[in-house]
């Protein structure tokens, strides 16, 4: 079982629970999980594209949280589409593993995506000489970071 909730695991007040399916109930409205195919929230769930009991070993399921409070999840890459809306994004966001049965292993990996600047200055890295870099109307910093940097790969 995989998901998130907006309850953070320092607060005194959250009950440590057996299990996810404990979590199962009108009383845990902070709380939205993926069990099998099924997204749970509270009592509430519903049919999702993904069956975490299908996954491969070394299969990879990632978890976004858009900025317009969809809960997405991924399964090697592969974006399943929205589970959840109205997420909410003001609200600190917390994974939730659950493991059991034949899960041996489980890590996590913090993906973020490239800055707009970043991806601005490789562009600018590949397609502009070395010396026409300085002719840029580029602040002084970002035309010194162009030059360090290596050629991207084609």
């Amino acid at each position: 079982r995989l998901g998130i909730t907006t309850c953070s695991p320092d607060q005194s007040s959250i009950n440590i629970v057996r299990a996810a399916t404990d979590l199962f109930s009108d009383d845990c409205q902070d709380f939205w999980i993926l069990s099998g195919s099924r997204l749970h929230h509270g009592l509430n769930e519903k049919d999702y594209n993904l069956n975490l009991h299908s996954l491969k070993v070394d299969s990879r399921v990632g978890i976004q949280v858009t900025q317009n409070g969809h809960l997405v999840f991924y399964a090697d890459g592969m974006c399943m589409g929205a589970a959840a809306s109205d997420i909410p994004t003001k609200k600190p966001i917390y994974c939730i593993f659950d493991i059991y049965g034949r899960t041996k292993v489980v890590s996590k990996e913090l993906f973020q995506a490239e800055k707009l600047e970043e991806l601005c200055k490789k562009k600018v890295k590949k397609h502009v000489n070395d010396q026409d870099v300085d002719k840029l109307f580029l602040p002084k910093y970002m035309l010194e970071d162009i030059k360090k940097m290596s050629k991207p790969d084609s």
